[in-house]
């Protein structure tokens, strides 16, 4: 007897997003101001026992950096269902059409919002703003190919590439529903994981080149792990039944990997640790925690709060030293990073409202009214062939 879709957790899911953005933000609020070394800077900071926990837990978990993994899996989780519920709920529109909508409606989710920020980062990041060099750098980043353009991975805001890696999956959506249709859902995401392997650990070893070290499909994996727990999921089974001692299993894995420098193994056991966590969480029956509540604002705004937070962090870094602020103590970092979380997070709220919401929305309302001039159009060829007809008929 087949089994029906599982009981998917929004509410969860928003959390899920929140403990990334949480993650993404505390982590450039370390690097901003001290650089690369500054989440080994607060663990000796802190010294003794929450030191000593810092450690440890860093060797067990992925490192936060890392946490944007869980923004591809969850894009990628979505992104398949949508196109299931298209399919199951016969819909008359082919699967082009849907192709067509989805890219629709992610462009304009996406990248409308996107370019705001950009312009946000670029007079935040650039003293003089109109030289050739700033607007040939403004002009790559808005078309996101910058990650394919030797030498502009990182330029103006170096979160931006998350929003230009993740465009470039959503274009490669269409091959990837090719594969599902002809083959199988396992296969394409197989396919997808060997690319992802390749451009991890073969390439790297024949070129230091950034734009093909972090070829878009190197995150392949990640958006098709969103897809396979989706599928899994709407098959009415667990990829993780025993989710607990799978992420038991997969910290062990990782701390082990670390320790003896094994990357595969370290690679494959971030990935899994993560989706057993993500399924867990999507699947999870028990009422959200008070703590999940207050934060869920957070996963409202998370993709304009992570498009905004560095320049905001830049600014008031700034601002910070300009009246003699010190990061080299604990309070003080303390004090620029909730002060620069309180900004960012207000002004990502009103972008998202402001800004991001109403893309959207206008992306949708053009949407219907070009699909309703199309029908009527096809109504009105169609009246004419009927009156064509009508009239032949009376001739004869």
């Amino acid at each position: 007897m087949a089994k029906g879709p599982l009981r998917i957790r929004l509410d969860r899911a928003l959390t899920v997003r929140v403990i990334a953005i949480v993650g993404v933000v505390l982590f450039h609020a370390l690097t901003v101001p001290l650089g690369a070394s500054g989440v080994g800077w607060l663990a000796s900071r802190l010294g003794g026992f929450w030191g000593d926990a810092m450690v440890l837990v860093g060797g067990v978990l992925p490192r936060v950096e890392q946490f944007v993994i869980i923004f591809f899996m969850v894009a990628g989780y979505f992104s398949y269902r949508a196109y299931q519920r298209s399919r199951l709920a016969g819909s008359r529109s082919s699967r082009r059409g849907f192709v067509k909508f989805f890219l629709w409606r992610r462009f304009w989710k996406l990248v409308p919002v996107f370019w705001v920020a950009l312009l946000f980062s670029y007079f935040v990041s650039f003293s003089d703003p109109f030289s050739w060099d700033g607007l040939r750098k403004l002009a790559v980043n808005a078309s996101l190919l910058k990650t394919l353009w030797p030498g502009y991975y990182f330029s103006i805001n170096h979160a931006h590439w998350y929003v230009a890696v993740q465009w470039q999956l959503d274009l490669l959506y269409p091959l990837f529903l090719y594969m599902v249709a002809r083959r199988s859902a396992g296969f394409a995401v197989g396919v997808a994981w060997a690319a992802s392997l390749a451009f991890s650990f073969v390439v790297p070893q024949f070129t230091d080149a950034a734009w093909l070290r972090y070829f878009p499909v190197r995150w392949w994996a990640e958006w098709s792990l969103g897809v396979y727990l989706a599928d899994r999921h709407l098959a009415g089974e667990r990829v993780f039944p025993r989710a607990g001692w799978t992420m038991l299993g997969a910290a062990a894995a990782l701390m082990l990997a670390r320790m003896e420098g094994a990357r595969l193994i370290e690679w494959l056991a971030i990935r899994v640790l993560l989706a057993a966590a993500f399924e867990a969480m999507l699947l999870s029956r028990s009422p959200r925690l008070a703590i999940e509540r207050g934060l869920a604002p957070l996963g409202l705004c998370s993709y304009s709060l992570y498009l905004l937070h560095i320049p905001v962090q830049q600014l008031v870094a700034g601002g910070w030293r300009a009246v003699g602020g010190d990061f080299n103590t604990v309070p003080g970092w303390c004090v620029y990073a909730v002060v620069s979380g309180a900004c960012a997070f207000v002004l990502a709220r009103w972008c998202t409202e402001y800004v991001e919401s109403r893309f959207a929305t206008w992306g949708n309302r053009w949407w219907r009214r070009r699909r309703s001039r199309a029908g009527r159009r096809s109504v009105e060829g169609g009246g004419a062939s009927v009156r064509v007809s009508t009239v032949q008929e009376s001739a004869r």
